[in-house]
């Protein structure tokens, strides 16, 4: 592979979008050290389609989202240095590289906020649940999780496509 090695610098919109991984990521966090004490000794650990728990466990299962979500986190953060080494949908080249990586790694960071935030609501609605507060996820979770990582992806793809291919005319 020798792809252009470049370093991109961030755009308002990538800021934006670190801001928003990164804060969500710490709520990942924060609240189950906020609430951890009154938690009940069961707490849903899993929900249907719907949104609804339809599982439990002991109460420091809460401490599973906050774990994954920071893997997920650090693992993207550092995956997004090196956008030479991602898959394309069309060839890069040195005229087009900063172009489609500029993109690829948009792309990274929209689904890293997306998969924060969801991480986090999931935490605080997982919460609230169990202290009787709320009832699940809420009926539009599932749609708004998988419809906003589709959409995500849909966009930047056709994004990527297009940069690689106005070289390629």
């Amino acid at each position: 592979m020798d792809r252009p090695k470049l370093k991109l610098q961030l755009r308002i919109p990538d800021i934006v979008l670190e801001l928003i991984a990164f804060l969500a990521t710490l709520a990942q966090v924060a609240l189950p050290v906020s609430f951890y004490d009154l938690l009940p000794d069961e707490i849903p650990r899993h929900y249907n389609a719907f949104g609804e728990p339809d599982a439990w466990a002991g109460k420091a299962i809460i401490w599973t989202l906050p774990a994954i979500g920071l893997f997920l986190y650090i693992s993207l953060t550092i995956l997004n240095r090196y956008p030479h080494i991602f898959n394309y949908p069309a060839k890069v080249t040195s005229e087009n590289a900063a172009r489609m990586y500029f993109s690829a790694t948009r792309l990274i960071r929209a689904l890293k906020a997306i998969v924060a935030c969801s991480f986090a609501y999931i935490c605080y609605s997982t919460i609230l649940t169990a202290l009787d507060r709320k009832d699940g996820l809420g009926d539009y979770f599932t749609v708004f999780f998988v419809g906003g990582i589709a959409l995500v992806l849909v966009y930047y793809v056709i994004i990527i496509v297009k940069r690689g291919r106005k070289d390629a005319a």
